[in-house]
Protein backbone atom coordinates (compact mmCIF):
# COMPACT_ATOMS: atom_id res chain seq x y z
CA UNK A 1 0.00 0.00 0.00
CA UNK A 2 1.94 3.45 -1.05
CA UNK A 3 0.58 6.73 0.35
CA UNK A 4 -1.42 8.88 -1.03
CA UNK A 5 0.85 11.39 -3.51
CA UNK A 6 -0.22 14.68 -1.37
CA UNK A 7 1.47 13.08 1.99
CA UNK A 8 4.18 12.23 -0.35
CA UNK A 9 4.82 15.66 -1.38
CA UNK A 10 4.32 16.52 1.70
CA UNK A 11 7.34 14.68 3.15
CA UNK A 12 9.82 15.92 0.47
CA UNK A 13 8.54 19.40 1.46
CA UNK A 14 9.69 18.62 4.97
CA UNK A 15 12.48 16.74 3.78
CA UNK A 16 13.92 19.78 1.45
CA UNK A 17 13.21 22.00 4.32
CA UNK A 18 15.23 19.64 7.31
CA UNK A 19 18.13 19.62 4.66
CA UNK A 20 17.85 23.29 4.27
CA UNK A 21 18.08 24.28 8.10
CA UNK A 22 20.63 21.69 8.16
CA UNK A 23 23.10 23.35 6.20
CA UNK A 24 26.01 25.83 6.52
CA UNK A 25 23.92 29.09 5.94
CA UNK A 26 20.97 28.78 8.50
CA UNK A 27 23.11 27.62 11.20
CA UNK A 28 25.39 30.63 10.61
CA UNK A 29 22.70 33.02 10.45
CA UNK A 30 21.02 31.26 13.78
CA UNK A 31 24.54 31.77 15.66
CA UNK A 32 25.00 35.30 14.04
CA UNK A 33 21.50 36.15 15.46
CA UNK A 34 21.32 34.71 18.67
CA UNK A 35 24.73 35.27 19.53
CA UNK A 36 24.91 38.85 18.32
CA UNK A 37 21.46 39.40 20.61
CA UNK A 38 23.50 37.86 23.75
CA UNK A 39 26.77 40.06 23.06
CA UNK A 40 25.05 43.43 22.45
CA UNK A 41 22.42 43.19 25.37
CA UNK A 42 25.44 41.81 27.86
CA UNK A 43 27.43 44.39 27.14
CA UNK A 44 24.89 47.72 27.13
CA UNK A 45 23.45 45.39 30.24
CA UNK A 46 27.21 45.53 31.81
CA UNK A 47 28.18 49.10 30.87
CA UNK A 48 24.98 50.24 33.22
CA UNK A 49 24.34 47.70 35.93
CA UNK A 50 22.71 49.67 38.39
CA UNK A 51 19.97 50.60 35.57
CA UNK A 52 19.69 46.90 34.84
CA UNK A 53 19.35 45.99 38.94
CA UNK A 54 15.76 48.39 38.66
CA UNK A 55 14.61 46.57 35.89
CA UNK A 56 15.13 43.05 38.02
CA UNK A 57 13.88 45.08 40.87
CA UNK A 58 11.09 46.02 38.72
CA UNK A 59 9.40 42.35 37.87
CA UNK A 60 9.18 41.63 41.63
CA UNK A 61 10.45 38.45 41.47
CA UNK A 62 13.80 38.23 42.62
CA UNK A 63 14.56 39.02 45.93
CA UNK A 64 16.31 42.08 47.07
CA UNK A 65 19.46 40.81 48.10
CA UNK A 66 19.85 39.18 44.62
CA UNK A 67 18.73 41.63 42.51
CA UNK A 68 22.53 43.27 42.28
CA UNK A 69 24.46 40.04 42.32
CA UNK A 70 22.08 39.03 39.41
CA UNK A 71 22.88 42.24 37.50
CA UNK A 72 26.12 41.65 37.57
CA UNK A 73 26.11 38.25 37.07
CA UNK A 74 23.90 38.34 34.06
CA UNK A 75 25.54 40.54 31.92
CA UNK A 76 28.87 38.88 31.81
CA UNK A 77 27.03 35.09 31.51
CA UNK A 78 25.43 37.03 28.46
CA UNK A 79 28.56 38.70 27.07
CA UNK A 80 30.25 34.93 27.37
CA UNK A 81 26.98 33.28 25.41
CA UNK A 82 26.96 35.30 23.09
CA UNK A 83 30.53 35.16 22.41
CA UNK A 84 30.67 31.34 21.91
CA UNK A 85 27.82 31.54 19.86
CA UNK A 86 29.53 34.00 17.23
CA UNK A 87 32.39 31.77 17.05
CA UNK A 88 31.16 28.54 17.19
CA UNK A 89 32.66 27.36 20.01
CA UNK A 90 30.94 25.08 22.11
CA UNK A 91 27.95 25.75 19.85
CA UNK A 92 25.49 22.97 22.09
CA UNK A 93 26.17 23.85 25.14
CA UNK A 94 25.83 27.74 24.25
CA UNK A 95 22.87 27.33 22.75
CA UNK A 96 21.37 25.29 25.53
CA UNK A 97 22.51 27.73 28.11
CA UNK A 98 21.01 30.53 25.19
CA UNK A 99 17.55 28.77 25.67
CA UNK A 100 17.76 28.59 29.05
CA UNK A 101 17.87 31.81 29.75
CA UNK A 102 15.33 32.28 27.06
CA UNK A 103 12.61 30.41 29.23
CA UNK A 104 13.42 32.45 32.20
CA UNK A 105 12.95 35.40 30.02
CA UNK A 106 10.03 34.57 28.98
CA UNK A 107 8.36 33.27 32.00
CA UNK A 108 9.29 36.30 33.19
CA UNK A 109 7.84 38.49 30.98
CA UNK A 110 4.56 36.08 31.19
CA UNK A 111 4.56 36.81 34.34
CA UNK A 112 4.65 40.48 34.14
CA UNK A 113 2.09 39.98 31.94
CA UNK A 114 -0.23 38.28 34.02
CA UNK A 115 0.16 40.76 37.13
CA UNK A 116 -0.70 43.67 34.78
CA UNK A 117 3.12 45.43 35.29
CA UNK A 118 4.22 47.57 33.01
CA UNK A 119 7.63 48.38 32.70
CA UNK A 120 10.54 47.85 30.49
CA UNK A 121 11.42 44.38 29.32
CA UNK A 122 15.13 44.86 30.50
CA UNK A 123 16.11 42.91 27.46
CA UNK A 124 18.89 45.65 26.01
CA UNK A 125 20.27 48.69 28.62
CA UNK A 126 20.68 52.06 27.33
CA UNK A 127 24.27 52.45 26.45
CA UNK A 128 26.10 51.69 23.40
CA UNK A 129 22.85 53.23 21.00
CA UNK A 130 20.57 50.26 21.92
CA UNK A 131 17.57 52.44 23.53
CA UNK A 132 15.58 52.00 20.19
CA UNK A 133 15.23 48.74 21.16
CA UNK A 134 14.19 49.00 24.30
CA UNK A 135 10.44 48.09 24.96
CA UNK A 136 7.64 47.66 27.59
CA UNK A 137 6.77 43.85 28.08
CA UNK A 138 4.40 43.14 25.65
CA UNK A 139 3.19 39.75 23.62
CA UNK A 140 5.30 40.94 20.98
CA UNK A 141 8.30 40.74 23.58
CA UNK A 142 7.77 37.56 24.32
CA UNK A 143 6.86 36.59 20.97
CA UNK A 144 10.77 37.91 19.47
CA UNK A 145 12.36 35.72 22.68
CA UNK A 146 10.41 33.31 21.50
CA UNK A 147 11.69 33.22 17.81
CA UNK A 148 15.17 33.71 19.41
CA UNK A 149 14.26 30.27 21.31
CA UNK A 150 14.03 28.59 17.81
CA UNK A 151 17.09 30.05 16.79
CA UNK A 152 18.54 28.27 20.00
CA UNK A 153 16.90 25.09 19.58
CA UNK A 154 18.07 25.21 15.99
CA UNK A 155 22.07 25.60 17.21
CA UNK A 156 21.59 22.41 19.82
CA UNK A 157 20.15 20.02 17.06
CA UNK A 158 22.32 21.10 14.02
CA UNK A 159 26.35 21.12 14.69
CA UNK A 160 27.65 24.14 13.07
CA UNK A 161 30.10 23.90 9.53
CA UNK A 162 31.63 26.99 9.61
CA UNK A 163 32.69 27.12 13.36
CA UNK A 164 35.78 26.52 15.75
CA UNK A 165 33.44 23.31 17.12
CA UNK A 166 33.88 21.81 12.90
CA UNK A 167 37.89 23.46 12.78
CA UNK A 168 38.44 21.67 15.57
CA UNK A 169 36.61 18.35 14.77
CA UNK A 170 38.04 17.98 11.50
CA UNK A 171 41.46 19.17 12.81
CA UNK A 172 41.22 16.25 15.40
CA UNK A 173 40.05 13.84 13.01
CA UNK A 174 42.87 14.71 10.54
CA UNK A 175 45.23 14.01 13.02
CA UNK A 176 44.15 10.31 14.46
CA UNK A 177 45.30 6.94 12.81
Amino acid sequence: MTAPSSVRMSRLRWGAIWSFLRGPYPTLVSRAVVGGVFLLAGVSKALDINAFAGEISAYQIVPTALVQPMAIALPLLEILIGGYLLLGLMQRWAAAAAGALLLVFIAAMAWALARGLALDCGCFGSTLGLSAFRETVSIGSVARDVLWLLFAIHLIIVPGVWSLDAFRRKRAHAISP
